[in-house]
């Protein structure tokens, strides 16, 4: 009985300790600077993370600890353990996966102003930058560009960003039909 008490006070300094310090996944991370991320890139809730290994360790050593407690054999003690962790473990992993899907990325990509309505606010000089304003992430946002193969744009002209340099961002402007704008 020592043993599953023990596992499941180190499940509970492990809960307490991903609260107090964030949760991290168990076998590191892979890091990918310089590239752009979303909401979309696959990354959420892991089913090896600490919060859900505690809880894991708090379901096992706490239902292996009542069973010994009521004589059961140390066989359907583990067995008991096994499947109080692993329903333990599906909720905490149930928790996270519902608060990663409410999360919101208002990180700004060259990707993300393309598809934005975007207007020359500072005149962009020929070879020169200047400053558009995005409607982008909830909210109008300034940000410098230049015009793609240097070329100048007055203020108030539509443009569409095709491009990131440094973060000032390549623009050119809108083309308008008769129909609208294209």
């Amino acid at each position: 009985m020592p043993f599953f008490i023990v596992l499941g006070l180190l499940g509970v300094c492990f809960f307490v300790a991903s609260l107090m310090f964030g949760d991290h996944d168990v076998g590191g991370h892979d890091h990918d600077f310089g590239h752009d991320h979303d909401a979309s890139d696959g990354h959420g809730a892991s089913v090896f993370s600490v919060f859900t290994i505690s809880w894991f360790m708090i379901g096992f050593g706490g239902a292996g600890a009542i069973a010994r407690l009521n004589a059961f054999s140390l066989p359907f003690s583990n067995f008991f353990g096994l499947l109080a962790g692993a329903v333990c473990w599906g909720f905490a992993f149930g928790v996270m996966h519902l608060l990663y899907k409410q999360q919101a990325d208002s990180t700004v990509t060259a990707t993300k102003l393309g598809s934005a309505t975007s207007t020359v606010s500072l005149a962009i000089p020929a070879n020169g930058a200047g400053k558009i304003q995005c409607h982008v992430a909830g909210g109008i946002n300034e940000y410098i560009a230049r015009g793609v193969n240097g070329q100048s744009l007055d203020t108030g002209v539509p443009v569409k960003v095709v491009g990131d340099s440094g973060g000032v961002y390549l623009v050119e402007p809108v083309v308008q039909n008769k129909g609208g704008l294209t």
